[in-house]
């Protein structure tokens, strides 16, 4: 038995990958889905998954973590082992965690089975500055039977902070590459027409409008970028914070960008393979990042991109061979380098092309299952 254990509220990159791996292992392993009753993935889940409302308490704020002198986490942990107990787990039995909440309840209960935690980002600032709260987590994670992250860039973060090489594994993300395709040039039209965008050259970013995503870094490089190409456009998919956006659009009008910027706000996911078909180079200028899926996403579209040099970011693009990667904060260079492929369409034709190729090698959602699969038969899960 599997049991899965989420206490976020929304749904992101990291919820939408588990839900790919309970999708994938679903069939193989008897598998519980233990969460808050209102948590949003609980319809998403195939039938055959068992369901089980759970107090696990909200998460502090957008952060994925814990209030540890909240009295009522004591009365979670009891509540966890009973859980625990009445499924029986044993030692080849598995429990799957994905934030620090769930992470330090699960081991609090003491449950005899296995344990995974996936830690994609790195440690954010807020926690990185809680020496008391680092150090639960990184013994937390040091108690696991395997920290599995994305990339090596946060292996190498982890490690930094303590966590014992050998309990980290890294398990590329992995993005369903039916459904992100290159557009042909009929359908890229469509899609642009419906934006009123045809005949424009589009950059798009798809990033929550949050601190660290770089929009503060992205405006004032499209404003140079449109000192030579006027009749481009940018685009922007995603929502986020609400301060953080009146912030950016302010800065949008005070730049004059306001005809040419669109935010389109967040898309519903089953629509996101339209946003890639409707630009023509992607960009993602942030500040921190794990292995971001939207990348992922580009490249199975044949998007070039340009990125920051940030996190697991240069595992994904290829200098000079998919895309480019700059600095995080450096407006110059980010215009710059999108610059480069708007003065050569067929360089960024074939930077598409071959992150295309790379992504189908790397970064496949059936790679990362199968990867997973490998990696729970080595451990010796009970199917």
């Amino acid at each position: 038995m599997i049991i899965f254990i989420s206490s976020s509220p929304f749904r992101g990159g990291a919820e939408y990958q588990m839900l790919d791996l309970i999708w994938g292992l679903a069939g193989k392993y008897e598998i519980r889905f233990l969460s808050n009753s209102s948590s949003p993935l609980r319809s998403l889940l195939p039938k055959d998954v068992g369901r089980e409302g759970f107090d696990l308490g909200g998460t502090l704020g957008k952060f994925r973590g814990i209030n540890i002198a909240d009295p009522r986490n004591l009365v979670r942990v009891r509540n966890l082992g009973k859980v625990f107990l009445s499924n029986a787990l044993q030692e080849r039995d598995l429990v799957v965690t994905y934030d620090y909440k769930e992470l330090i309840l699960a081991k609090s209960a003491r449950g005899d089975s296995k344990h995974i935690h996936f830690q994609h980002p790195e440690f954010p600032n807020w926690l990185r500055l809680n020496p008391v709260l680092k150090r639960l987590i990184v013994n937390r994670m040091n108690q696991t039977d395997k920290v599995v992250v994305d990339c090596f860039a946060v292996k190498n973060h982890l490690k930094e902070f303590g966590v014992k090489e050998e309990k980290i594994e890294v398990i590329y993300n992995g993005i369903d590459e039916n459904r992100f395709v290159p557009a042909a040039l009929a359908e890229k039209n469509r899609i642009k027409k419906k934006l009123g965008l045809v005949g424009k050259q589009v950059i798009g970013i798809n990033a929550r409008m949050n601190a660290g995503k770089g929009y503060e870094t992205l405006m004032p490089a499209f404003k140079q970028i449109r000192t030579k190409f006027p009749d481009t456009y940018l685009i922007s998919v995603g929502g986020g914070n609400p301060y953080i956006q009146k912030k950016i659009n302010s800065l949008v009008i005070k730049l004059g960008l306001s005809d040419q910027v669109r935010f389109l706000g967040e898309w519903d996911r089953g629509k996101t393979p339209d946003f890639y078909k409707a630009i023509d180079i992607f960009t993602l200028p942030s500040e921190t990042e794990g292995l971001p899926l939207t990348v992922i996403e580009a490249m199975l579209s044949g998007l070039p991109v340009v990125a920051t040099s940030v996190g697991g970011i240069p595992e994904e693009v290829i200098e000079g061979r998919t895309g480019y990667l700059v600095e995080p904060k450096d407006s110059v260079g980010l215009a710059e380098a999108i610059l480069k492929l708007l003065e050569n369409k067929q360089l960024a034709i074939k930077m598409g092309s071959d992150g295309r190729r790379i992504a189908l090698g790397n970064f496949t959602k059936n790679k990362m299952i199968d990867d997973t699969s490998k990696l729970l038969v080595r451990m010796g899960v009970r199917q």
